[in-house]
């Protein structure tokens, strides 16, 4: 996905540029330069497995909660239906040590990138079932698909999927499949395993309410969160 989005707008760059250099009307050197500054960010937000990096992860989170900042701050956070098809899963990519062991940290970077191919090729064949099922035209799959889900490195050898518009029996079934996807990195040796714990924006909704009664119960008087709260908050 982020290839395809780099790929755009290194296309979009090239259209302007030279609209520029022919003088055409209306294409101004501010249109170059925020092109290029888009650019410059999508290519800062991806590592070198294809996945965004953690820092992209931490700030939609961040603007995900903060949509619905008033009710969870009072502990009053309500699953909707919506949130029931927003989804999230966390795979970890197992055995890297044993991966570098055997081939190298070019082979542990493979397999990083592997599972990184694995996960997004399964994501995409659920997705797409599902968008032929509700009968979505052939000519708005792609970006309708597209808008469904994003990839991220949470750190490490740890990568989080989220999915957005995906019914629980869908997201559940990516899960599934990746978990049973087994990775082929140095050939003859065995393939990296793969876990995925998938968790819903639903059961975000019943932790996160969950937490502010308990902090509120044990610091009533004086609302404060300890540093041993302070992670889980």
């Amino acid at each position: 996905k982020a290839a395809t989005e780099i790929q755009e707008l290194v296309a979009e760059l090239g259209r302007i540029e030279a609209a520029f250099e022919r003088g055409e009307a209306g294409v101004e050197e501010a249109d170059r330069a925020i092109v290029e500054k888009r650019l410059e960010l999508a290519l800062y937000e991806v590592d070198n497995t294809g996945a965004r990096v953690p820092e992209r992860f931490g700030r939609d989170i961040a603007r995900m909660i903060e949509a619905r900042g008033v009710e969870m701050r009072e502990g009053k956070l309500s699953a909707t239906k919506a949130d029931t098809e927003r989804g999230f899963l966390f795979v970890n990519m197992g055995e890297l040590d044993r991966v570098n062991a055997e081939g190298g940290h070019a082979a542990g970077d493979r397999a990083l990138q592997e599972t990184v191919r694995v996960i997004e090729s399964v994501v995409q064949k659920h997705l797409r079932a599902e968008l032929e099922r509700q009968g979505v035209p052939g000519a708005e799959q792609e970006a309708k698909l597209l808008s469904q889900y994003e990839m991220y490195r949470k750190s490490g050898n740890d990568f989080a999927v989220s999915l957005m518009e995906v019914p629980r029996e869908v997201q559940q079934r990516i899960a599934e499949e990746i978990e049973a996807s087994r990775p082929e990195v140095v050939p003859g040796k065995e393939p990296v395993p793969l876990s995925v714990a998938p968790m819903t924006f639903a059961e975000v909704a019943g932790l996160a309410n969950r937490i502010q009664k308990e902090l509120a119960d044990r610091d009533r008087e004086l609302q404060m969160i300890s540093e041993d709260d302070m992670p889980r908050e």
